[in-house]
C-alpha cells in the first residue's frame, strides 16, 4: 500500500518566524504561481530542524505558492518534510491516474540563469482519482510523497485569483522513497 503523507508531531512551536529573514534569493519558478526560494541563514533553519532528522535533506528552501496548485509530481526529488507556516485553508489531495491520463506541460523557469523549459510533470484532473487528502495548519508539519501525483486546493473552490499572501512553508527534501524516508528517519 502507498504511504502518500504522515503528519509528524515535531516539538516546534515557531509561528513567528520572520518571513523576510527566511526568504533569499529566488530559485525557481513554476508557472507564475509556486517559487522556490533559497534560505540565507541556514544555521537559523538547521539548528531547529536538525534535531529530529537522523539524515540531513538534500535540500532545504522556502516555498510560497500564490494560487492553488494543479495535480503534479514534483521534479527532482521523491519525498519531502513540509513545516507550514502559512497554509491558508488549503487541501492536499492525492490522485491516482486512470488508463491513459492525459498529462499537461508547464513552464519551469530557472530564477538565476532564466531559462524556461516546459515540463511535463502534471495532470489533467478529470483523468483522476482522489485517493488521499490532509488539511495543514500552522506550525504543523507532514512528510509527503512527492513521486505520487498531488495537488493543493482552497477547501470548497478553486482559487484562481491570487493569495493576499502566499502560500508559505520551510521544505526538506530527501532522494529518497516514502517508505525508506521514515524508515530511516524513524518517525
Amino acid at each position: 500500500m502507498t504511504t502518500y503523507y504522515k503528519k509528524l508531531d515535531l516539538d516546534i512551536d515557531h509561528l513567528g518566524f520572520d518571513i523576510t529573514k527566511l526568504k533569499g534569493i529566488k530559485l525557481t519558478e513554476y508557472g507564475n504561481n509556486i517559487g522556490y526560494f533559497s534560505i540565507p541563514d541556514q544555521n537559523y533553519i538547521n539548528n531547529i530542524f536538525n534535531p529530529f532528522f537522523k539524515i540531513p535533506p538534500v535540500t532545504t528552501r522556502l516555498v510560497q505558492a500564490k494560487f492553488d496548485l494543479i495535480p503534479h509530481v514534483d521534479n527532482g526529488a521523491c519525498s519531502c518534510l513540509n513545516y507550514y507556516i502559512l497554509p491558508h485553508n488549503m487541501v492536499t489531495n492525492f490522485w491516482k491516474p486512470k488508463e491513459n491520463a492525459k498529462k499537461i506541460k508547464v513552464p519551469r523557469i530557472d530564477a538565476v540563469t532564466k531559462k524556461l523549459e516546459l515540463i511535463e510533470l502534471s495532470y489533467v484532473k478529470e483523468d483522476l482519482i482522489l485517493v488521499d487528502s490532509f488539511k495543514a495548519n500552522p506550525n504543523e508539519a507532514y512528510l509527503l510523497n512527492i513521486g505520487e501525483i498531488h495537488s493543493v486546493e482552497t477547501v470548497g473552490q478553486t482559487n484562481t485569483n491570487p493569495l493576499n499572501y502566499p502560500r508559505t512553508m520551510i521544505q526538506f527534501q530527501w532522494n529518497l522513497k516514502m517508505d525508506e524516508l521514515m524508515e530511516k528517519l524513524e518517525f
